[in-house]
Protein backbone atom coordinates (compact mmCIF):
# COMPACT_ATOMS: atom_id res chain seq x y z
CA UNK A 1 0.00 0.00 0.00
CA UNK A 2 1.23 3.48 -0.96
CA UNK A 3 1.20 5.93 1.25
CA UNK A 4 -1.25 8.67 -0.06
CA UNK A 5 1.09 11.53 0.73
CA UNK A 6 4.33 10.05 -1.14
CA UNK A 7 1.49 9.39 -3.95
CA UNK A 8 0.59 12.89 -4.40
CA UNK A 9 4.34 13.88 -4.85
CA UNK A 10 4.68 11.01 -7.12
CA UNK A 11 1.28 11.81 -9.21
CA UNK A 12 2.60 15.65 -9.02
CA UNK A 13 5.95 15.06 -10.08
CA UNK A 14 5.18 13.17 -13.48
CA UNK A 15 2.04 15.58 -13.88
CA UNK A 16 4.82 18.70 -14.07
CA UNK A 17 7.18 16.76 -16.34
CA UNK A 18 4.65 15.20 -18.36
CA UNK A 19 3.71 19.53 -19.21
CA UNK A 20 7.14 20.45 -19.70
CA UNK A 21 7.49 17.62 -21.76
CA UNK A 22 4.41 18.92 -23.61
CA UNK A 23 5.53 22.63 -24.12
CA UNK A 24 9.13 21.52 -25.03
CA UNK A 25 8.02 19.39 -28.10
CA UNK A 26 5.36 22.37 -29.00
CA UNK A 27 8.27 24.56 -28.72
CA UNK A 28 10.75 22.94 -30.34
CA UNK A 29 8.19 22.11 -33.45
CA UNK A 30 7.50 25.95 -33.90
CA UNK A 31 11.04 27.02 -34.55
CA UNK A 32 11.58 23.67 -36.39
CA UNK A 33 14.26 22.31 -33.86
CA UNK A 34 13.48 18.49 -34.06
CA UNK A 35 16.97 16.71 -32.27
CA UNK A 36 15.53 17.66 -28.67
CA UNK A 37 12.33 15.61 -29.68
CA UNK A 38 14.31 12.83 -29.49
CA UNK A 39 14.45 12.70 -25.65
CA UNK A 40 11.09 14.96 -25.14
CA UNK A 41 8.60 12.90 -26.86
CA UNK A 42 10.08 9.25 -25.19
CA UNK A 43 9.85 11.38 -22.05
CA UNK A 44 6.36 12.17 -22.86
CA UNK A 45 5.22 8.53 -22.56
CA UNK A 46 7.27 8.09 -19.63
CA UNK A 47 6.00 10.71 -17.87
CA UNK A 48 2.23 9.35 -18.83
CA UNK A 49 2.90 5.46 -17.96
CA UNK A 50 4.35 6.50 -14.06
CA UNK A 51 1.55 9.27 -13.76
CA UNK A 52 -1.03 6.15 -14.60
CA UNK A 53 0.94 3.63 -13.03
CA UNK A 54 0.98 5.44 -9.50
CA UNK A 55 -2.39 6.57 -9.84
CA UNK A 56 -4.17 3.29 -9.83
CA UNK A 57 -4.69 1.72 -6.20
CA UNK A 58 -4.62 -1.70 -8.27
CA UNK A 59 -1.50 -2.33 -11.00
CA UNK A 60 -2.88 -3.05 -14.70
CA UNK A 61 -1.04 -4.06 -17.75
CA UNK A 62 0.55 -1.42 -19.87
CA UNK A 63 -2.13 -2.10 -22.65
CA UNK A 64 -5.02 -1.53 -20.01
CA UNK A 65 -3.50 2.02 -19.38
CA UNK A 66 -3.10 2.90 -23.16
CA UNK A 67 -6.24 5.28 -23.18
CA UNK A 68 -6.07 7.10 -19.63
CA UNK A 69 -2.38 7.71 -20.78
CA UNK A 70 -3.36 9.50 -24.42
CA UNK A 71 -5.90 11.24 -22.60
CA UNK A 72 -3.28 12.48 -20.37
CA UNK A 73 -0.87 13.65 -23.08
CA UNK A 74 -3.50 15.21 -24.95
CA UNK A 75 -4.69 17.49 -21.47
CA UNK A 76 -0.46 17.91 -21.00
CA UNK A 77 -0.90 18.99 -24.48
CA UNK A 78 -3.18 21.81 -24.26
CA UNK A 79 -1.92 23.09 -20.45
CA UNK A 80 1.38 23.20 -22.20
CA UNK A 81 0.46 25.28 -25.43
CA UNK A 82 -1.77 27.44 -23.52
CA UNK A 83 1.34 28.05 -20.99
CA UNK A 84 3.79 28.69 -23.93
CA UNK A 85 1.48 31.37 -25.45
CA UNK A 86 0.40 32.99 -22.03
CA UNK A 87 4.15 32.87 -21.32
CA UNK A 88 5.20 34.58 -24.86
CA UNK A 89 2.69 37.37 -24.29
CA UNK A 90 4.08 38.61 -20.76
CA UNK A 91 8.03 38.60 -22.09
CA UNK A 92 6.86 40.89 -24.98
CA UNK A 93 5.38 43.77 -22.43
CA UNK A 94 7.98 42.72 -20.24
CA UNK A 95 11.41 42.99 -22.20
CA UNK A 96 11.17 45.51 -25.04
CA UNK A 97 14.60 47.06 -27.02
CA UNK A 98 15.52 50.54 -26.02
CA UNK A 99 13.13 53.12 -27.24
CA UNK A 100 15.23 55.74 -29.00
CA UNK A 101 13.47 59.37 -29.75
CA UNK A 102 10.72 58.83 -32.39
CA UNK A 103 11.84 59.31 -36.09
CA UNK A 104 11.15 62.38 -37.24
CA UNK A 105 9.34 62.54 -40.83
CA UNK A 106 8.16 59.25 -41.14
CA UNK A 107 5.06 59.04 -42.90
CA UNK A 108 3.11 55.95 -43.90
CA UNK A 109 1.95 55.62 -47.69
CA UNK A 110 -1.06 52.66 -46.63
CA UNK A 111 -1.75 50.91 -43.61
CA UNK A 112 0.99 48.45 -41.92
CA UNK A 113 0.69 46.17 -38.88
CA UNK A 114 1.52 48.31 -35.96
CA UNK A 115 4.10 46.51 -33.61
CA UNK A 116 5.96 46.23 -37.07
CA UNK A 117 5.91 50.06 -38.18
CA UNK A 118 6.78 50.64 -34.15
CA UNK A 119 9.58 48.22 -34.92
CA UNK A 120 10.30 50.22 -38.26
CA UNK A 121 10.18 53.62 -36.26
CA UNK A 122 12.90 52.83 -33.40
CA UNK A 123 14.91 51.10 -36.02
CA UNK A 124 14.98 54.69 -38.45
CA UNK A 125 15.35 56.69 -35.19
CA UNK A 126 18.49 54.35 -33.66
CA UNK A 127 20.21 54.48 -37.42
CA UNK A 128 19.62 58.43 -37.91
CA UNK A 129 21.10 59.00 -34.32
CA UNK A 130 23.74 55.72 -34.93
CA UNK A 131 22.37 54.62 -30.82
CA UNK A 132 24.61 51.47 -30.94
CA UNK A 133 23.02 50.20 -27.82
CA UNK A 134 19.28 50.25 -29.42
CA UNK A 135 20.62 49.23 -32.66
CA UNK A 136 22.42 46.29 -30.40
CA UNK A 137 18.59 44.94 -29.37
CA UNK A 138 16.70 45.89 -32.52
CA UNK A 139 19.18 43.48 -35.00
CA UNK A 140 18.42 39.85 -34.63
CA UNK A 141 21.24 37.36 -34.48
CA UNK A 142 21.78 36.34 -37.62
CA UNK A 143 21.53 39.87 -38.85
CA UNK A 144 23.45 41.16 -42.83
CA UNK A 145 22.65 44.24 -44.45
CA UNK A 146 22.93 44.48 -48.54
CA UNK A 147 24.00 47.65 -50.46
CA UNK A 148 24.22 48.15 -54.04
CA UNK A 149 24.58 51.78 -55.55
CA UNK A 150 24.06 52.45 -59.19
CA UNK A 151 27.92 53.89 -58.95
CA UNK A 152 28.94 50.26 -58.25
CA UNK A 153 29.47 49.76 -54.86
CA UNK A 154 28.60 47.24 -53.10
CA UNK A 155 28.60 46.02 -49.25
CA UNK A 156 27.52 42.78 -47.32
CA UNK A 157 27.62 43.59 -43.65
CA UNK A 158 26.57 41.28 -40.72
CA UNK A 159 25.29 42.86 -37.31
CA UNK A 160 28.82 43.20 -35.28
CA UNK A 161 30.24 44.86 -38.68
CA UNK A 162 27.41 47.12 -39.10
CA UNK A 163 27.64 48.70 -35.49
CA UNK A 164 31.43 48.76 -35.99
CA UNK A 165 31.02 50.85 -39.02
CA UNK A 166 28.10 53.03 -37.28
CA UNK A 167 30.62 53.42 -33.67
CA UNK A 168 33.26 55.47 -35.81
CA UNK A 169 30.68 58.07 -36.34
CA UNK A 170 30.79 59.04 -32.48
CA UNK A 171 27.12 59.36 -32.13
CA UNK A 172 26.98 61.02 -35.21
CA UNK A 173 23.99 59.84 -37.61
CA UNK A 174 23.01 61.26 -41.00
CA UNK A 175 20.04 61.96 -40.52
CA UNK A 176 17.16 61.58 -43.23
CA UNK A 177 15.38 64.77 -45.16
CA UNK A 178 12.22 62.48 -45.20
CA UNK A 179 11.35 59.01 -45.13
CA UNK A 180 8.14 57.25 -45.94
CA UNK A 181 6.80 53.84 -45.83
CA UNK A 182 5.47 52.43 -48.82
CA UNK A 183 4.12 48.90 -47.50
CA UNK A 184 4.47 45.94 -44.94
CA UNK A 185 3.05 42.72 -44.58
CA UNK A 186 3.43 40.04 -42.17
CA UNK A 187 3.50 36.08 -42.83
CA UNK A 188 3.68 34.21 -39.77
CA UNK A 189 6.34 35.01 -37.93
CA UNK A 190 8.06 37.30 -40.69
CA UNK A 191 7.63 40.93 -41.60
CA UNK A 192 8.27 42.65 -44.90
CA UNK A 193 8.55 46.76 -45.12
CA UNK A 194 9.37 48.26 -47.83
CA UNK A 195 11.02 52.30 -47.31
CA UNK A 196 12.54 55.10 -49.35
CA UNK A 197 14.57 57.87 -47.70
CA UNK A 198 16.51 61.15 -48.95
CA UNK A 199 19.44 61.60 -47.68
CA UNK A 200 23.00 63.15 -48.50
CA UNK A 201 25.52 60.56 -48.50
CA UNK A 202 27.76 63.26 -49.81
CA UNK A 203 26.90 63.97 -53.42
CA UNK A 204 23.50 65.63 -52.68
CA UNK A 205 20.00 64.77 -51.70
CA UNK A 206 19.38 61.31 -53.47
CA UNK A 207 16.51 58.65 -52.59
CA UNK A 208 17.28 55.31 -50.96
CA UNK A 209 15.48 52.23 -51.19
CA UNK A 210 15.24 49.82 -48.85
CA UNK A 211 13.51 46.24 -47.73
CA UNK A 212 13.92 45.42 -44.10
CA UNK A 213 12.96 41.61 -43.19
CA UNK A 214 11.83 41.10 -39.66
CA UNK A 215 11.34 37.99 -37.73
CA UNK A 216 9.02 37.77 -34.74
CA UNK A 217 10.86 36.49 -31.29
CA UNK A 218 9.53 36.40 -27.79
CA UNK A 219 11.22 39.73 -27.53
CA UNK A 220 8.79 41.59 -30.09
CA UNK A 221 10.35 42.26 -33.88
CA UNK A 222 14.00 41.94 -34.83
CA UNK A 223 15.54 42.97 -37.91
CA UNK A 224 16.78 40.42 -39.98
CA UNK A 225 17.92 41.85 -43.20
CA UNK A 226 18.50 45.21 -44.54
CA UNK A 227 18.71 45.57 -48.20
CA UNK A 228 18.99 48.80 -49.47
CA UNK A 229 19.61 50.07 -53.04
CA UNK A 230 21.38 53.55 -53.35
CA UNK A 231 22.53 55.80 -56.29
CA UNK A 232 26.16 56.95 -54.79
CA UNK A 233 28.31 55.41 -52.22
CA UNK A 234 28.80 57.17 -48.89
CA UNK A 235 31.89 59.97 -49.12
CA UNK A 236 33.74 61.79 -46.11
CA UNK A 237 34.71 64.57 -45.69
CA UNK A 238 38.50 65.13 -44.73
CA UNK A 239 37.46 67.23 -41.24
CA UNK A 240 34.26 65.54 -40.04
CA UNK A 241 33.22 62.38 -38.82
CA UNK A 242 32.28 59.42 -41.05
CA UNK A 243 29.28 60.07 -42.56
CA UNK A 244 27.12 56.56 -42.81
CA UNK A 245 24.59 55.68 -45.29
CA UNK A 246 22.36 53.45 -42.82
Amino acid sequence: MIDPRAEFVATSLWNAAGVSAAAGIWHNLRHGTFRPLTYLVPSLGVAAWLYEAFSQPVPRPLAGMLPAMASQVGAWIIVGVAYLWLHTRIRRFRRRPPHPPPASGLRVARPVDEALLEATSRFVAAADTANLDALRAIYGPTFSCVRVADTGGFVHLGGAAMLAFLALADGHGLPSADTTVHHGDVHGDTGFVILTRVKDLGAGPEPLYYCLVWTRSDDGWQLAREFVHQRTSPTWGPSSSPRTGQ
